[in-house]
């Protein structure tokens, strides 16, 4: 019921801004660099949040000890090693339920750049190796 009064109260714009955003969502999650570069308008953000795409709560997000790791978009996801310790990775905003139904019918690439963005980062800040691949068929 929610996800239908969302659709029916979303803005024709709002619902641009979503599309726009779709290849840079991981997880079900937007990582809060994307608005730090202006690679999407954090203003765009805000619109999406209030319309409930998005949580107006900013959350961070991290992998257990043991976790393989595996971060899914919408065509690519970025593999990695079991991990041996506790990662305290990034931080951002999370879709909301009705968001991520939405997200499921959008046809949208990954953005590939961004996605190896989050793959130095990943090296950078705890020496783990990644490789992109393409997501298997049932996406996330």
């Amino acid at each position: 019921k929610r996800t239908l009064n969302v659709l029916h109260d979303i803005e024709p714009i709002e619902a641009q801004y979503f599309v726009e955003i779709c290849p840079f969502v991981f997880d079900y999650y937007v990582i809060d660099s994307i608005f730090k570069d202006n690679t999407f308008p954090y203003g765009k953000m805000l619109s999406l949040m209030e319309c409930g795409l998005f949580a107006q709560a900013r959350s961070g997000r991290s992998y257990s000890e043991g976790t393989l790791l595996s971060i899914k978009g919408k065509t690519l996801c970025l593999n990695g090693p079991v991990l041996d310790k506790n990662v305290d990775f990034y931080s951002g905003y999370s879709m909301t339920d009705a968001g991520t139904q939405i997200f499921e019918i959008i046809q949208a690439d990954s953005n590939r750049g961004y996605l190896t963005q989050i793959q130095q980062d990943l090296k950078k800040r705890f020496n783990i190796d990644t490789y992109i691949d393409y997501c298997k068929k049932e996406g996330l």
